[in-house]
């Protein structure tokens, strides 16, 4: 499908649909090969697990779902956003504010040693989590972890992470929402011959359906899709001035870290 997308440096974004109960999986491609890089991924605010692409591999990383064991996993979903007035919720805007994101951070990696008696503690998106309905994002879905798969068996390993080298952010909605905002492009509705003898007339039947269903909506339900639109439409100003601004900025001291464990399946996830 087409998507919107915006490249600053080594940022870069776009627009995906997003669909209730389809699956998805997040695909890192390499170039060339000058060192090896982990990729992680961020899910609704969540980290989920990573994978490495050794420096000698130009295959692609499919992050799939999360590990749960040596030959199994979870699969991404995504799922209907459940809404709640328990006030008790309310403090748990900070997540609200990144469901509807899909965040890739790469990183040059080094030290790559395997790991024996490996932890598989990658995390579980529960179905259950609600949101408060005063929190509402523009967004109708979120991602949750399907039922558990068998996959192919793959190792853990730690690797000593250095600089990040690219960020790719994903942003989903739902298809309607999509097109109602201009960033995907309508599908051509289908049309029909008429068979009476006044000659051949064509009519979509999209429109006549778009007719019934424009009476049957009422004035709340029309301000409240105008108010999603002008939240999406503040959302994405507010970003891309705040990711413009981020990369006049000068580099940070970078900071020694610990080694963090990674999986492997012919390439490697990390999983801490």
């Amino acid at each position: 499908m087409p998507t919107t997308r915006l490249t600053l440096g080594d940022y870069s974004a776009c627009w995906i649909a997003s669909e209730e109960g389809k699956a998805f999986t997040v695909d890192v491609h390499k170039l060339h090969k000058n060192f090896p890089c982990a990729s992680h991924l961020h899910v609704d605010g969540n980290w989920m697990l990573g994978r490495v692409i050794p420096n000698e591999s130009l295959s692609p990383a499919s992050l799939t779902g999360t590990q749960t064991g040596l030959e199994t996993e979870k699969p991404f979903l995504f799922t209907s956003m459940k809404l709640t007035d328990d006030d008790s919720f309310l403090s748990s805007s900070q997540t609200v504010r990144d469901i509807g994101e899909i965040k890739i951070n790469v990183y040059r990696i080094s030290n790559l040693q395997d790991q024996e008696n490996p932890l598989y503690n990658g995390t579980v998106l529960s179905d259950d989590k609600k949101v408060h309905e005063r929190a509402k994002k523009a967004t109708e879905h979120r991602v949750k972890s399907g039922e558990e798969v068998k996959v192919a068996a793959c190792k853990l390993q730690s690797c000593t992470r250095h600089e990040q080298v690219a960020k790719f952010v994903f942003r989903y909605r739902s298809s309607r929402m999509l097109q109602a905002n201009g960033l995907m492009v309508r599908e051509p509705s289908p049309v029909e011959e008429s068979t009476s003898g006044k000659g051949d007339t064509r009519k979509r039947k999209s429109e006549v359906k778009e007719e019934s269903e424009e009476e049957e909506e009422d004035t709340e339900e029309i301000e409240a899709r105008q108010e999603e639109a002008e939240l999406l439409a503040r959302l994405e100003s507010i970003r891309n001035a705040r990711n413009a601004r981020s990369q006049t900025k000068p580099p940070k001291k970078k900071i020694k870290e610990e080694p963090r464990p990674v999986f492997m399946r012919g390439e490697v996830i990390d999983l801490t």
